[in-house]
């Protein structure tokens, strides 16, 4: 396919929620430092993304997606391309899993996998008007027909990437700019099997190589400071799925954080990864809190099921080892599980009060089409065989859920009181008759409070800016 293009090159990314995806500040960074300058980024919780997109009038326009967002952003596309018509590329995780996207009449390509280059080369051969049905991670329309490139390996050294563009972002959002938490990312890869996850599959369309890799830690270092120079930085939020995997990177990379930027952080890891010596290590540095992936307080569900390999035996060993260490835990809980029963749901409760977690998230269960608990509620009939991103919930937080079982609106009623059955135990017989009453906006309301409550407490945000966005989380039913 070759196309005729202006000298005077665009570029528009973009993604539905107003915030800095590192991912796609990678793609862009790759691209403004070889020469494609003229790049800008769009929301869509803006309100006005497509004739936004429409009056930039790009050439290329690139849209990271996860799947819950792909139904808006295909509406979104299709109206723009009535009235311009960039090449548009879809990417993210959503076009990794479906790359057959591209078969919709306003998408051009889909990119596989990793995009940095990939999209640098898309746009090379575009500026040069050159055939580009043959890039290797795309999938590309051309005369009717797709043309299905194989995935190109994982960037084996993540040090030659450039550090994500933010200013894009930043220039667009104030309030990016400007919140006093920012997130970077220390690695890539995740080596766990987890069923309600893509990360085996996607390791596996690698053939299992080069999945879990870290980057240098003067690598992190320079990019660190370089943010902390220019922009308000009080606290980082490392965004690698498991920070402690690598107890030697962790060794290596937080004692010269401590002496060159000293300044509060916090991880995700998981409770069987957490020793005596890496609990003290994060002590020492300003580890400020953990997020940790409990998921289900029945050992049977959390590893037959969710395949999270995490004996009831770590989670408290590792909790304890933290709670010694004065390290605040936030666990991460699922709700309506396939086959789940109340009792099981109040387990999962009961374990994160054991615990003693400072906060506790909650959401409903909602199936990732493709992955392999999807398949498996298609397969026991919690789902109907249909079930595909076109009509799964866009919301994990909405107390909706899309399978059939016994007592299914009780469990999602919980998951709005969850927060408050852990630190406050007496309301427990209050909240068993609140969930038989139908899901409502009162409720809705009172899932967010913890959630403002935490954001206050550890200064996300100004007052007022948090108190906006848990009204607007709780009104709109999404995150």
């Amino acid at each position: 396919m070759k196309t005729k293009l202006k000298k005077d090159f665009k570029i528009a990314f973009c993604c539905e929620p107003v915030e800095t995806r590192l991912g796609m500040a990678s793609v862009i960074a790759m691209l403004t430092t070889n020469g494609f300058t003229n790049c800008d980024v769009f929301f869509g919780d803006s309100g006005t993304l497509e004739q936004d997109v429409i009056n930039y009038n790009p050439d290329v326009l690139a849209y990271g997606l996860y799947t819950n967002e792909a139904v808006i952003a295909i509406d979104r596309l299709t109206k723009i391309k009535k009235e311009i018509d960039p090449f548009v590329v879809i990417g993210g995780m959503h076009a990794t899993f479906y790359p057959d996207t591209v078969e919709e009449e306003c998408v051009d390509a889909t990119c596989i996998g990793e995009g940095e280059y990939a999209i640098l080369e898309l746009c090379e051969k575009l500026r040069q008007g050159e055939d580009c049905s043959s890039i290797a991670s795309l999938w590309v329309k051309t005369n009717g027909t797709v043309v299905k490139n194989q995935m190109r390996p994982f960037i084996s050294n993540l040090d030659d990437l450039p550090f994500p563009n933010r200013e894009i972002f930043y220039r667009k959002s104030e309030e990016l700019r400007n919140t006093p938490l920012k997130h970077f990312f220390s690695s890539r890869g995740c080596p766990y099997p987890c069923s309600f996850c893509f990360a085996e599959q996607y390791s596996a369309m690698n053939n299992g190589k080069d999945f879990c890799r870290f980057h240098s830690p003067e690598y992190l270092i320079k990019q660190i400071k370089e943010i902390k120079d220019n922009y308000p930085l009080e606290t980082i939020k490392f965004f690698d799925s498991t920070f402690t995997l690598n107890y030697s990177h962790v060794k290596a990379f937080l004692p010269r954080f401590k002496d060159e930027i000293g300044i509060p952080y916090l991880i995700c890891s998981r409770f069987d990864r957490i020793t005596d010596e890496i609990a003290k290590l994060l002590k020492d540095t300003g580890c400020d809190r953990l997020g940790i992936g409990l998921e289900s307080g029945d050992e049977s569900m959390r590893n037959d099921v969710l395949k999270k390999r995490l004996k009831d035996e770590d989670v408290y060993k590792g909790a304890a080892i933290l709670n010694k260490y004065g390290l605040r835990v936030e666990t991460t809980n699922m709700i309506g599980l396939p086959g789940e029963t109340l009792k099981q749901a109040f387990k999962t409760i009961k374990i994160n009060q054991d615990i003693k977690v400072r906060f506790a998230q909650f959401c409903v269960f909602i199936p990732e089409p493709k992955t392999e608990l999807a398949n498996y509620c298609i397969k026991n009939g919690y789902l109907d065989k249909g079930y595909n991103f076109k009509n799964m919930p866009r919301s994990y937080h909405s107390g909706d859920s899309p399978l059939k079982q016994k007592d299914i609106k009780r469990l999602c009623n919980l998951h709005m009181f969850a927060d408050f059955a852990i630190h406050y135990p007496f309301l427990n017989p209050l909240i068993k008759l609140l969930i038989l009453l139908p899901n409502n906006n009162i409720y809705r309301f009172i899932y967010q409070v913890p959630y403002l409550i935490r954001a206050i407490r550890y200064k996300d945000d100004t007052f007022f800016k948090l108190i906006r966005r848990y009204w607007f989380r709780a009104v709109k039913q999404s995150y």
